[in-house]
C-alpha cells in the first residue's frame, strides 16, 4: 500500500512516546512508556504520521529461532478504515 494524504512512515523513537501513549490510551490499553521502550530498544516500532501527529503504530519484537511478536497495532479513530494497520502489518512481517 502506498501512503497518501501527506502520511509518512517512520521508525518510532523515545521522542515519539507522547504520541504512542495517546494511541494506546485512546484504545483503552494499559501500556506504559516502559512497555513502548521495550519495543523501541529490543525490537522496532513503526508509526505513520501526518505532520507531527502519530496516527498509527505497530511494533515487532524478534525472538530466536525465527519467531517474532507483532503488537501495538493501533490506529487513531479518525484515521481508521484507510489501510494504515494493514500497511504497518505488512511492514512488520517484512522486517521480521
Amino acid at each position: 500500500m502506498e501512503l497518501t494524504d501527506g502520511l509518512q512512515e517512520v521508525v518510532l523513537s523515545p521522542a515519539d512516546l507522547p504520541g504512542a501513549m495517546l494511541l494506546s490510551g485512546e484504545a483503552g490499553w494499559n501500556q506504559t512508556e516502559a512497555d513502548w521502550l521495550i519495543f523501541m530498544r529490543q525490537g522496532r516500532a513503526f508509526g505513520i504520521k501526518t505532520g507531527d501527529r502519530l496516527v498509527a503504530s505497530a511494533a515487532i519484537l524478534p525472538f530466536s529461532g525465527g519467531f517474532g511478536w507483532i503488537s501495538m497495532v493501533l490506529v487513531t479513530a479518525d484515521w481508521r478504515r484507510r489501510g494504515l494497520a494493514s500497511h504497518l502489518m505488512t511492514r512488520c512481517i517484512a522486517e521480521l
